[in-house]
C-alpha cells in the first residue's frame, strides 16, 4: 500500500510537498518537487525525485557595484536558460558600463507541460499527442518511413543513418530520454502537443524547446520548427537546428495569457522534404516568465588618508 509523505524544507519560505512513493527518496534540499498524480505510478517515479528550478528574485532589482570595468554579471546557475537584455544567452555576461541590465527565465515552479523531458515517458499512456506515427524502439529500422517518431535514449539505436547523441536533460536518475523523429514530407503536422493546460490569467509565458539535428543529410535539410498556441502559429520565421549534429540549440518565444485560463500548445514542422529532416526535441516548457534586474553601479571607494603620527 503507499504512504503520502509530507516533506519539508526551509529555504527564504518554507516550501512543502506531499509526495506519494513507497519509500523513502533522497530529496534535495531548497527544492520544489512536482507529483503529477496517483494513477501514474510510471512518471511519479522521476517527478517525485526532481528537483524543480524557482527563481529567487523573480522581478526584483538587485544592487550590485564594481570599482572596474570590465565588471561580470551572474545569473542563476540552475535556470534552464538565460537571456539578457544585451541579447546573450550565457550564465555570466561582461559589461563596460554602469546601467540597469536583466535576464530573463522560466519559473519552473509553474511549469504546465507534463513531462517535457520525456524522462517518465509513457507508450501505453503518453502526455502528449502527436499527427506523427509512434514507433515501439526495435532496433535500427524502428523510424522507417517518415513521418514516425519514438521516444529513446540514443538515435542510431532507431534508425541506422541516425547519429549517437545524449538527451538534452543529462538527468541521473531514470532514463535520458528525447523525442526523436523522422520528418513527414507533409506541411503544419503536429510533431508535439498538450491540450487544455491550465494557465494564470494575465501572465507573460515562455514557450522552450531543446531541438538537434540527428542525421548527416538533415545538415543540408533540417527541420522548419514553428510553435503553435491555441491553434495560431506564432513566429513567421521557421527555426531550424544548428548543421553541427548532437548540438542541442534552444528556442523560445513568448505569449500573454490575457483573460485565458486554459492553452493549446503544440509544434509543428514547416519541411516537406523527405531526405534529411531528422530531428530530436527534448525539455518542452510552458512557464511563466521571470525577470531579474541587476542595477549595476560604479562607486570608487575613497582614498584613506594617512596622518603622520
Amino acid at each position: 500500500m503507499r504512504a503520502a509523505y509530507l516533506k519539508c524544507h526551509s529555504y527564504l519560505n518554507i516550501v512543502c510537498v506531499a509526495v506519494l512513493f513507497f519509500g523513502a527518496p533522497t530529496f534535495m534540499p531548497h527544492a520544489y518537487y512536482h507529483v503529477i498524480g496517483f494513477n501514474a505510478s510510471t512518471r511519479l517515479a522521476y517527478y517525485k525525485y526532481a528537483a524543480v528550478y524557482t527563481p529567487a528574485h523573480c522581478g526584483e532589482t538587485l544592487p550590485q557595484n564594481t570599482c572596474t570595468f570590465p565588471a561580470t554579471l551572474t545569473a542563476d546557475p540552475d535556470a534552464p536558460y538565460w537571456l539578457w537584455n544585451t541579447g546573450e544567452t550565457t550564465q555570466s555576461i561582461s559589461v563596460s558600463s554602469p546601467g540597469i541590465y536583466s535576464w530573463q527565465t522560466a519559473n519552473m515552479h509553474d511549469d504546465v507541460v507534463v513531462d517535457g523531458s520525456f524522462t517518465g515517458f509513457n507508450a501505453a499512456n503518453p502526455a502528449f499527442i502527436s499527427d506523427y506515427v509512434y514507433k515501439i524502439p526495435a532496433g535500427s529500422g524502428t523510424l522507417y518511413p517518415e513521418g514516425a517518431y519514438t521516444v529513446g535514449t540514443n538515435p542510431n539505436a532507431v534508425h541506422d543513418q541516425f547519429t549517437s547523441l545524449a538527451d538534452h536533460t543529462n538527468n541521473t536518475t531514470d532514463d535520458r530520454n528525447m523525442m526523436i523523429v523522422n520528418g513527414a514530407d507533409v506541411k503544419n503536422k503536429i510533431i508535439w502537443s498538450e491540450k487544455n493546460l491550465v494557465v494564470k490569467p494575465n501572465t507573460t509565458y515562455i514557450f522552450s524547446v531543446w531541438c538537434t539535428s540527428v542525421s548527416s543529410a538533415s545538415i543540408n535539410n533540417p527541420a522548419q520548427l514553428l510553435f503553435s498556441i491555441n491553434n495560431v502559429l506564432q513566429n513567421q520565421t521557421p527555426i531550424s537546428p544548428t548543421t553541427t549534429l548532437g548540438q542541442w540549440i534552444n528556442f523560445t518565444t513568448t505569449w500573454q495569457s490575457k483573460s485565458n485560463t486554459k492553452v493549446t500548445i503544440s509544434i509543428v514542422n514547416q519541411n516537406i522534404t523527405g531526405g534529411g529532416n531528422d530531428f530530436a526535441l527534448d525539455d518542452i516548457i510552458f512557464a511563466p516568465l521571470c525577470t531579474t534586474y541587476i542595477n549595476l553601479t560604479n562607486t570608487v571607494p575613497p582614498t584613506p588618508t594617512i596622518t603622520p603620527r
